[in-house]
């Protein structure tokens, strides 16, 4: 937006600014949509996502709001950056991520933001609305140094925190329903 000066000039250099901001999205959006209760930006790498989830989750147990929008965006502009591809690497050699697939050779770097309303299940049931799928608990844990390396995978200590929310009554203190979803995404790869 700065290298825009028409929009510098009908908006002023402060507000294109604070417009083209990142740290100021969930508040602006909650400003725009004039949505009350927590209004947090979460940035965990590859888990910020379902991070949100959890966070949102959270504060809907905690009665700091009854419904929540939570989710992700990570969008590079321009694009103008791939990846070189190195044998043994987190990067996939075909450019294609393939999740828990048998194919799967690493991951790839994406543009794509997707977004979930999340309520109580009873008040959901209740209001009538329209359930995608039921969070029946959720965890947030660091591994720590256990895992093999900074980006490897899910060590045993993250398994052990979330063990205890699937396992037993009173595990689940109480489902939550994803009532809407929005996911877009777009693929890039500069080979």
């Amino acid at each position: 937006m700065l290298t825009n000066p028409e929009l510098i000039r009908k908006f002023g250099v402060l507000n294109s600014a604070l417009a083209n901001e990142s740290d100021f999205l969930s508040t602006r959006i909650s400003y725009k949509l004039n949505l009350r209760g927590p209004s947090i930006n979460v940035y965990s790498a590859c888990s910020t996502g379902l991070v949100t989830v959890a966070e949102a989750c959270e504060a809907i147990e905690e009665g700091q709001c009854e419904q929540a929008i939570a989710g992700g965006v990570s969008i590079c502009v321009p694009v103008k950056s791939g990846y070189l591809y190195q044998e043994g690497g987190m990067l996939s050699k075909d450019g294609h991520c393939r999740p828990f697939d048998a194919s799967a050779t690493g991951t790839t770097f994406n543009d794509g933001a997707g977004v979930v309303v999340i309520k109580r299940r009873d008040l959901a049931e209740r209001d009538g609305d329209r359930i995608y799928a039921i969070i029946k608990g959720f965890a947030v844990n660091n591994d720590g140094e256990e895992k093999a390396s900074f980006t490897a995978q899910v060590s045993e200590v993250k398994l052990r925190s979330m063990k205890p929310l699937f396992n037993g009554p009173g595990s689940i203190r109480r489902p939550w329903a994803l009532l809407r979803r929005t996911v877009q995404q777009r693929r890039w790869v500069t080979r």
